[in-house]
């Protein structure tokens, strides 16, 4: 989160994820990756709890944050030992809100340990998931959270 008056960055440790793709072929890929939401950490207990409380993620009620690819365009094949630019088509689901979404990323693929690395970096507003700040945080918390993966598929 990039606020008025205060940044501060968080890690999922629980991340799990399926992708099925045939590096020379990418147009039937498809996949999802969900994090659960209990697992982020920002580094500040309080804000933790807060931030799964039911005022922000509700993370009782909605316990993972899921990207569900449907497909992978602006790119055919993968490249072994090189990394192509593509786009990543899917749907978004975050505080039980379900959004089309489209990210850029790039592809490293190395053909010799069958392993593809994602990266990608996007926002995502929180108001558009139904989350709203409230006034009391609202110079603290951005309305819009930049996210950034490295997802590695094996």
């Amino acid at each position: 989160s990039e606020a008025r008056l205060e940044t501060f960055n968080g890690v999922a440790e629980k991340v799990r994820g399926a992708i099925a793709l045939d590096p020379d072929d990418l147009r039937n890929a498809s996949g999802s990756v969900r994090v659960d939401v209990r697992s982020m950490k920002t580094g500040i207990k309080l804000r933790d709890e807060h931030l799964q409380s039911s005022n922000w993620l509700d993370a009782e009620r909605y316990p993972e944050i899921v990207f569900m690819l449907d497909r992978i365009v602006g790119a055919q094949r993968l490249v072994d030992k090189g990394e192509v630019n593509l786009r990543l088509e899917g749907k978004f689901s975050l505080h039980g809100i379900t959004k089309p979404m489209t990210v850029d990323a790039k592809a490293r693929y190395d053909a010799s340990k069958n392993e593809v690395v994602f990266m990608t970096r996007f926002k995502v507003k929180l108001e558009d998931y139904g989350i709203s700040i409230p006034t009391l945080v609202a110079l603290k918390v951005a309305r819009e959270i930049t996210v950034r993966a490295t997802i590695v598929a094996r």
